[in-house]
């Protein structure tokens, strides 16, 4: 909305200096006050109302403080009624500039434009959406009340949104957490192989690796050294041409039991 304009300069005029500053306006209208039986026009407001294009950098346009040679003002254009509501069908939730509905009557609901009305004084109005005894644009209207709580709980709403922050999540405190118990750094130098061989090693390994050693050399004094390697030459050979493993297993223990039972 752009104020402090003599309201008797043409709109081509403010049209030609907007596009000398590169901003292209899709619509500029001027609010009057009109003869409501003439319909002519009485007075003209220093204002105007300039629809600008969807590319246009509003920001570009708030730093323009000279037009028609006058020092201007802009404003955001904030509309006095919450809902809106078309002057062309008399329904909610959107203009007359995109409606494609027939026309309705404001003051009665028959369907005609208002301007086409030949409504007496002395009869009542009709309420097109609610069927009541008033103009369609009564703001009493239950219709016009509850398209206007919409209106405020959804802009409530968006509120709310706005200034509500994240909650952060809750942080543990450092004195629940364990303390890790990690053994000291050894700083041990450096050994060659030989040092490492050399040294003595574990006591208890050495005594299970000689009982271990001394119990084969109590099982093989059982057997006949001479005769167990003959009775053993032969199996073995034969494992060799053998190809299949459960074979070579039954012909393995075979040998054990024969060499068994040939012990003393």
């Amino acid at each position: 909305m752009l104020k402090s304009i003599p309201s008797n300069v043409p709109e081509d005029d403010i049209r030609s200096d907007l596009a000398a500053h590169n901003v292209q306006a899709i619509r500029i209208s001027q609010p009057t006050k009109t003869d409501k039986t003439t319909r002519t026009v009485l007075t003209k407001y220093p204002i105007f109302v300039i629809s600008l294009s969807p590319v246009s950098d509003i920001r570009k346009v708030l730093q323009i403080h000279k037009l028609c040679h006058c020092i201007v003002k802009w404003e955001k254009l904030r509309n006095s009624r919450p809902v809106n509501q078309c002057y062309n069908c008399q329904a909610f939730g959107h203009s007359s500039k995109y409606c494609g509905k027939p026309s309705q009557c404001v003051k009665c609901d028959q369907p005609h434009a208002t301007k086409d009305s030949l409504k007496l004084t002395s009869t009542p109005p009709k309420c097109v959406n609610c069927k009541g005894e008033h103009p369609a644009n009564y703001t009493g209207c239950p219709q016009f009340q509850q398209h206007l709580l919409y209106a405020q709980n959804s802009s409530q709403h968006q509120r709310h949104a706005r200034k509500r922050k994240p909650t952060p999540s809750p942080l543990l405190p450092y004195c629940n957490f364990p303390s890790l118990r990690t053994p000291p750094p050894q700083n041990r130098p450096p050994q060659t192989w030989a040092q490492i061989a050399a040294q003595a090693p574990n006591s208890s390994n050495q005594q299970s690796l000689s009982s271990t050693v001394e119990s084969i050399k109590s099982i093989l004094t059982l057997f006949d050294s001479y005769k167990l390697s003959t009775l053993l030459r032969s199996p073995a050979l034969q494992l060799q041409t053998m190809n299949d493993p459960i074979t070579k297993i039954v012909a393995t223990v075979d040998t054990v039991l024969a060499c068994l039972s040939s012990s003393p």
